[in-house]
């Protein structure tokens, strides 16, 4: 599966965000409070929903209150992925409003298929556990580094930038 854009309207510190991601390794860097972790997160929800079922658990809803946007505005974001069959999609998610609806289009055709992967309560539409085969815990620890566990690998904090650099290489490979 390959990210293609992700745009952002409101989440969290992130507001009128919008990136297009390159084929391969990408990494987003900035100081502390930029927005890292905001936009791991917002493409975890994107993907996955904040909600693993149809009955909210309290940390599932405390996370999803957590990134109401900062500054008002919609609480929303879009996500354009690629299959690694060839097959483009598009997720919208509104996770301002109580039901947070999800709809996932097929580019190709311009159509609407989220009824094809059923429709739970809150938002909870599996689309992207059938599509990768593998449910969010896996694919948030095969797909994001954190700067600490960067640190971790080049050696106790103590890492210069070219062994971050190669670091992170070293975790494409």
């Amino acid at each position: 599966m390959r990210v293609a854009r992700i745009t952002i309207d409101g989440f969290g510190c992130l507001g009128d965000f919008s990136v297009d991601v390159g084929p391969g390794l990408n990494v987003f860097f900035g100081p502390n409070e930029a927005g890292k972790s905001t936009l791991q997160q917002a493409i975890l929800a994107l993907m996955y929903g904040f909600y693993a079922g149809d009955r909210a658990k309290p940390r599932e809803s405390a996370l999803h209150q957590r990134y109401t946007p900062w500054s008002g505005g919609r609480y929303e974001a879009k996500l354009e992925y690629e299959l690694q069959n060839g097959h483009e999609y598009r997720v919208h998610r509104d996770f301002g409003s109580n039901d947070v609806p999800t709809t996932i289009w097929d580019l190709a055709v311009g159509k609407d298929i989220t009824n094809e992967f059923g429709r739970g309560r809150r938002g909870n539409v599996p689309f992207m556990t059938k599509q990768l085969g593998m449910p969010k815990a896996v694919f948030e620890t095969c797909a994001f580094v954190s700067q600490g566990e960067l640190f971790e690998i080049a050696g106790e904090n103590r890492a210069s930038p070219q062994e971050v650099g190669d670091a992170i290489v070293s975790l494409a490979d």
